[in-house]
């Protein structure tokens, strides 16, 4: 609902200076953003990088900035109190020295405080030495302004509804009819369902509301009342302090039929309305300190992911472009995931109509450096580095995979040359057909694997494969997989095969997946068929052109890809040069990869050596290609 912000670029930081008590802004004034000497005003947005965070958190352990945490006090350190901005901050400024940075003072440090000083140099010290070397930039706002929060009611109120908005402010909210909210309006962790109309300057927090229902221009339940004291001050009759809330029954709740009257307070000759200004009434600033703050965090927790679900499930419904990823994780962290993934569970999406073949076809691959680091579980200790190329083979893309819905409730797997009738077929109509899927030589084992990674079939669920392929999809599948490829030919096959099933599965069932979340698939699928091997293939296989494939030493593992830019018409030379000869060998991939890993674990010197440089050399060959040489 805001306006775009323009284009912003970073600028790097010089010196960050105390800004004279003449010139300080007012509480609650605009300030202007530049000052006429050049410089900026600055607001406490600090966002730090990975890298950047890493280097200050290492220091909470070191003395003298242990102090600055409880490590440090229960360890008998005198306590240090450090300024973000004139301590972490400013050794990273440009035009700052080391001895002006030590020799420095910050503002509020007294002159007799010499033991303080001299504790503060060494950690000043510290900090240089672990931040100096990171970038401190800073974005200038157009337009902008600082403003300072207050505790005034009326000024917070004023801030929501803020004049010259063209538009409601809608924060963490779902409506239904968002048209029906005025402008200066404000809607705050709500759910309004149906015509809910909220007219200007009025603030809804923490409601769920069901229309038809209106609310005036900044009133209480659309009318004006008698709501303080007559010895109350103008200045303090404010949201806070109006005596809203009666105490009807000394015993007993509110009850609906206490509080709906006040829709048509004249309705019964006023009995109500007269009943109500007669009655012991309370302030929200008397209630709350007898309110069960406990219960009202759990409300407003539970009205948020609430919203929130309804909001998940109109961007489905409506195939909206809007990212859901902090909702689910704000889901996760908050222990709600199981209702959010039961509500997408219930958004159907439309499948591709039954007979309607979904067609993937892969380019084979080539790989000019750092094969075999890639693998698990070199990978993992030492982390991966592959330069791959992807290539077609007498002008076309060689393998392929294509899936369907078929109305039978059973799995047909075809395995063999796209066009040929000699292709191999196999029907699985219940999950013992399933359990040879970890076996590579069983007949389709790799299409059997995939429909299990593709979670289409659930091999351990009570439920038989006929229920299961009923009630989530309406029938069955059809798969058929082809390699124009010699079998054990080395150029990746059963890997970017093994991708191109899972893609045209995932779409024939209504999925879609993006090139990365296949990359690991394949990952995780060569470990459920049992033959292993690393990420370089489908990397190289799935993602065009030359490009780099990288993953940490760490886990979770994750593969990292950089498309390499090469000068123009270096890939027709790199073409003129390869020549594809097949030697009628073949190999199982299984098989050289246990012969390797039994010499990784056994530790030889030389397999631990040549593991180490094949990083180093596709860093090198990366650079080379970009060179054109």
């Amino acid at each position: 609902s805001q306006k775009p912000m323009p284009f912003m670029i970073p600028h790097h930081i010089r010196l960050i200076c105390v800004c004279p008590p003449q010139f300080m802004p007012e509480l609650g004034t605009r300030v202007p953003p530049r000052e006429p000497c050049g410089s900026l005003q600055v607001s406490g947005v600090v966002f730090f990088s990975v890298e950047t965070a890493e280097h200050l958190l290492a220091t909470h352990v070191s003395p003298p900035l242990d102090a600055c945490t409880y490590m440090g006090l229960d360890s008998g350190a005198q306590p240090v109190q450090l300024s973000l901005f004139f301590d972490i901050l400013l050794c990273m400024a440009r035009n700052m020295s080391r001895e002006n940075f030590l020799a420095g003072r910050p503002p509020e440090l007294g002159q007799g405080d010499m033991d303080v000083a001299s504790y503060l140099k060494g950690a000043r010290a510290q900090l240089w030495r672990e931040l100096r070397d990171q970038p401190l930039t800073m974005v200038y706002v157009p337009d902008g302004g600082y403003s300072y929060m207050t505790t005034d009611a009326t000024e917070f109120l004023h801030r929501l509804t803020m004049p010259g908005v063209a538009v409601a402010q809608i924060v963490h909210s779902q409506v239904e009819e968002p048209q029906l909210l005025e402008a200066t309006c404000s809607v705050v962790s709500c759910l309004l369902e149906g015509p809910v109309h909220l007219g200007p300057r009025s603030v809804l927090q923490h409601c769920h509301l069901r229309g038809p229902i209106r609310i005036g221009a900044g009133c209480f339940v659309s009318r004006d009342w008698d709501l303080w004291d007559p010895d109350t001050p103008p200045s303090d009759r404010c949201l806070l302090t109006a005596r809203l809330f009666p105490v009807l029954h000394p015993t007993r709740a509110l009850g609906p039929q206490d509080v709906l009257w006040m829709l048509h307070p004249r309705k019964h000759r006023g009995e109500a309305l007269r009943a109500w200004r007669a009655s012991w009434r309370l302030s929200w600033e008397q209630l709350q300190p007898c309110v069960d703050r406990a219960a009202t965090l759990d409300f407003r927790r539970d009205l948020f992911f609430c919203q929130a679900l309804q909001k998940a499930r109109h961007v489905l419904e409506a195939r909206q472009d809007l990212c859901l990823r902090p909702l689910i994780r704000a889901a996760v962290g908050e222990g709600c995931s199981g209702p959010l993934l039961a509500t997408l569970d219930k958004q159907p999406v439309e499948l591709p109509a039954p007979g309607q073949w979904v067609v993937t076809e892969c380019p084979a691959r080539v790989d000019f450096s750092g094969g075999w680091s890639d693998t698990p579980p070199i990978a993992y200790e030492l982390g991966g580095a592959v330069l791959g190329l992807a290539v077609r083979v007498d002008g076309r893309r060689p393998i392929g995979a294509k899936a369907r819905r078929i109305p039978e409730p059973e799995l047909w797997l075809a395995v063999g040359p796209r066009q040929d009738e000699m292709t191999m077929r196999i029907v699985c109509r219940s999950l013992d057909d399933l359990r040879d899927y970890c076996q590579p030589h069983a007949p389709g084992a790799l299409l059997k694997a995939a429909f299990i990674c593709a979670g289409i079939v659930h091999l351990h669920s009570e439920l038989p494969l006929l229920e299961q392929l009923l009630h989530s999809f309406n029938g069955g599948f059809e798969l058929h997989t082809w390699s124009e490829l010699p079998h054990g030919s080395g150029l990746g096959t059963s890997s970017i095969l093994a991708g191109a099933a899972l893609a045209a599965l995932q779409r024939a069932a209504g999925r879609a997946v993006g090139t990365e979340a296949l990359i690991h698939a394949v990952l995780h699928l060569e470990q459920v068929l049992t033959t292993g091997g690393g990420w370089q293939d489908q990397v190289s296989g799935l993602m065009p052109g030359i490009k780099v494939g990288r993953s940490r030493a760490q886990l979770p593992l994750k593969v990292e890809v950089e498309e390499i830019t090469v000068p123009e018409g270096f890939v027709q030379k790199i073409n003129d040069h390869l020549l594809l000869v097949y030697t009628g060998k073949t190999r199982l991939a299984r098989n050289l990869l246990q012969d390797v890993l039994r010499n990784w674990y056994a530790r030889l010197p030389v397999v631990v050596q040549n593991a180490r440089r094949l990083v180093r050399q596709t860093e090198k060959c990366a650079e080379a290609f970009r060179q054109g040489n």
